[in-house]
Formats: structure tokens, C-alpha cells, sequence
């Protein structure tokens, strides 16, 4: 790679790392507390407490479950390495499955 590459390549990653600091700094500007109060009505619209657990436990079940494999082979081993991290067990634990 000779000097011009490497300084284009320098160029490209510094212009990605703005747009990864803007897209955050707009993410802390993010309308939440009205997505979380419309949220919060529609749980406590339903009836039965445990119909709503449920569907509590369900969601995080589904993001635990999209979360773990993503998180890539290294992060896994250092982390089982050192005695485990809860979504590096549940890895191992869905290693069978091939989700």
C-alpha cells in the first residue's frame, strides 16, 4: 500500500468515524420517554399480570436470543476465559440448537 492509499484510507475512516458520532449524538436526542410512556399504556392495558410478565419475559427472551451469537468467537472466549459473562453461557447453551 503505498503513501496516497494508506492517506485515503486514513480519510475514509475518519469520515466514518463522524458519521458513527453524529448517528449517536442524534441517538441522545431520540424521542424515548414518549415511545416508553405509549409502551407503559399498552402493558398495563393488558389484562392478568402474568399474560404481562409473560410478554415482558418473551421480549427480552427474543433480544437475549438475537444478541448472543452476534457478539463475535473473541469477545465469547476471553469472557469464558475469566469465568463468563451471562450472554456468553446462553451462547454456549444455544451452540446445539443453531440458531
Amino acid at each position: 500500500m503505498n503513501k496516497e492509499e494508506k492517506q485515503a484510507a486514513v480519510d475514509a475512516d475518519h469520515v466514518l468515524n463522524l458519521q458513527l458520532m453524529q448517528r449517536g449524538e442524534a441517538a441522545l436526542y431520540y424521542p424515548v420517554m414518549p415511545r416508553a410512556r405509549e409502551v407503559a399504556k399498552v402493558l398495563i392495558g393488558i389484562n392478568g399480570e402474568a399474560h404481562r410478565w409473560g410478554l415482558i419475559a418473551d421480549v427480552w427472551a427474543e433480544m437475549l436470543y438475537y444478541i448472543a451469537p452476534r457478539c463475535g468467537a473473541a469477545f465469547h472466549y476471553e469472557h469464558l476465559s475469566t469465568g463468563g459473562e451471562f450472554i456468553t453461557h446462553l451462547v454456549v447453551l444455544m451452540h446445539p440448537t443453531n440458531p
